[in-house]
């Protein structure tokens, strides 16, 4: 059952809002991760940074409220979760992927387990006995609340088959493992610069949604003044380059609203170059 979500804080409150939507821990990693920073992902989700400052990922453990910190700088993880989630249907670009993951969690695939790969085998090592300092890591990784006590056994009885069914029986249990790891100094943070995306979630949905679609099918799902509506006309029927600048005049607010339509015009330019 997906039951994660990101969780804005408030600027003036400092309290953390809750997305109303649910999902797999996983994908919420594999969408962070395709950002640099928590500003660049705010910024995709559409989220207002002059009134909100941070973001995590929340859940709800026996009805209180736990927060996980979004790590931008952990390929170890990073490559874990590419090896969980899929995208049967997958467009050209992973923005227009997590995208529609996001809006339709139906569309993503997620491994119940977690891959038995490199990465993986990196991080389980540390819990392995191999000799006795890593017995005491087992013991301190159990007392801060990032290994439980089953798979704190198996390491001490060196059963490393067992443990490592049991640690990839959930992408929660290696994600705290990674974090407990690093926060007794045995991984180390490591960072890989993304390209800067230049939209948010909602531009390239509409852009999604309006591909191949007439501009009579584009225009009838918005509302447009009488005006915008001639100034449309011109631009298609005239190659009105006037009626152009006007319509490109209006507000900010008012261009986001007609993205759509100026995508539509914008292709025809092109096509009757």
């Amino acid at each position: 059952m997906a039951l994660y979500s990101f969780s804005v804080r408030d600027k003036k409150t400092g309290e953390y809002i809750r997305d109303d939507k649910r999902f797999d821990l996983a994908f919420l990693d594999y969408f962070a991760m395709q950002f640099n920073d928590e500003k660049e992902l705010m910024k995709f989700l559409g989220i207002d940074l002059d009134k909100y400052d941070n973001i995590v990922i929340e859940y709800s453990n026996n009805h209180e409220r736990k927060f996980l910190p979004i790590l931008f700088d952990a390929p170890k993880l990073e490559e874990i979760v590419r090896g969980m989630v899929s995208f049967p249907q997958s467009y050209s670009s992973v923005y227009e992927n997590i995208a529609t993951g996001y809006k339709y969690p139906g569309m993503v695939e997620i491994s119940e387990k977690v891959p038995n790969i490199n990465a993986t085998s990196k991080l389980l090592i540390f819990t392995r006995i191999l000799d006795r300092d890593n017995e005491a890591v087992a013991d301190k990784l159990n007392k801060n609340g990032y290994l439980h006590d089953k798979a704190v056994e198996f390491a001490k009885k060196g059963y490393s088959s067992v443990l490592t069914d049991e640690m990839t029986s959930s992408y929660m249990k290696m994600r705290k493992l990674y974090m407990g790891l690093r926060e007794l100094g045995f991984v180390s943070a490591g960072y890989s610069k993304k390209p800067i995306c230049n939209t948010t979630m909602e531009e390239v949905l509409n852009k999604l949604a309006t591909e191949g679609k007439t501009i009579d099918e584009i225009t009838g799902s918005l509302k447009l003044t009488p005006y915008e509506e001639l100034l449309i006309s011109r631009v298609l029927n005239e190659s009105d380059e006037e009626a152009y600048k006007e319509l490109k005049s209006c507000s900010l607010e008012r261009l986001r609203y007609l993205e759509p339509v100026f995508r539509y015009i914008d292709s025809e330019r092109r096509k009757n170059r």
